[in-house]
């Protein structure tokens, strides 16, 4: 079996370029995500083809010498027999996966830039993108240390799971976490985020009414890091309300999960007076469930 890389910008990209490559016959061994891009490794038999030409020749020669060339040209060809033992192949396969990711760790995840390139290095605007696209998606949620910073998604976006990351990511000299579960019109209880704040050590305190979002915030964003979850249905909520003031000078991260809603939300934030939102794809957050 003979492994290859194929990386682009998508599954089926990928696909059309291994079936160009390897054929119909391709075996896929692994389908993962690297950064933006998808890397799938696929396998294929190697095949064996005598030389037109010194099959020709061997017709001028007797029996027993056609028998010889053959059996020399087969064994030059044909890779060792061993290697049709399904599990050789796996074993085969298994070490060379381990070889790609090995030597993908050793990439370094910096790479010089215009400012800091050494000397006669330049990058072109293709390896630039190609570099922005493996830069950490979540860099925006890095070490946080204090302050207020509202989630947004709509339900079942993964709110919890982004709350759970930045909770991994926080500053490790980070001040007491307290995690904001604002109103939902579906449950008034979330055993997912009760799990994420008992293991991260944050305490959870569950809103009922947005009427006391104000003076919650109050008590705890100066000395604390407060993790809001704020369901999308509260907007057209809080747009019929004078409790909005809380939005503005907070920190706000929406699940990006369809552009003209990401549109809507950002400009509805915009007119309470908040700050654009920091965008993250639903894709991420996909993947980090895994």
């Amino acid at each position: 079996m003979k492994l290859q890389r194929f990386v682009g910008k998508n599954s089926k990209t990928v696909m059309e370029e291994i079936r160009a490559v390897l054929g119909d016959e391709a075996l896929i061994v692994s389908n993962t995500e690297v950064g933006a891009k998808t890397e799938i490794i696929a396998a294929s038999e190697a095949t064996v083809k005598l030389d037109e030409d010194a099959l020709k020749s061997l017709d001028t020669r007797d029996e027993h010498t056609q028998i010889g060339l053959a059996n020399e040209s087969t064994e030059a060809l044909v890779y060792d027999e061993r290697s049709n033992d399904p599990w050789a192949q796996i074993k085969n396969i298994n070490n060379e996966i381990l070889a790609i990711k090995s030597s993908l760790k050793q990439i370094p995840k910096t790479r010089p830039s215009g400012d800091t390139a050494p000397k006669g290095f330049s990058l072109s605007s293709e390896d630039s993108d190609v570099w922005h696209d493996q830069s950490d998606p979540l860099e925006v949620i890095d070490s946080l240390r204090s302050g207020c910073h509202v989630v947004w998604g709509a339900r079942l976006s993964g709110k919890t799971i982004l709350i759970r990351e930045i909770i991994r990511r926080r500053a490790s000299e980070h001040l007491d976490t307290w995690i904001l579960r604002l109103p939902h019109k579906d449950s008034s209880h979330d055993a997912h985020l009760a799990a994420v704040a008992a293991k991260g050590s944050a305490n959870l305190i569950l809103v009922n009414h947005l009427e006391g979002v104000e003076e919650t915030l109050d008590k705890f964003i100066s000395d604390r890091l407060v993790l809001v979850e704020a369901d999308l249905s509260l907007l057209p909520k809080l747009a019929d309300t004078n409790h909005i003031s809380w939005l503005a000078g907070n920190k706000h991260y929406l699940i990006d999960e369809d552009q003209k809603q990401t549109e809507l939300v950002s400009q509805l934030l915009l007119k309470f007076k908040a700050d654009a939102p920091e965008t993250i794809s639903s894709s991420i957050i996909s993947d980090l469930d895994l």
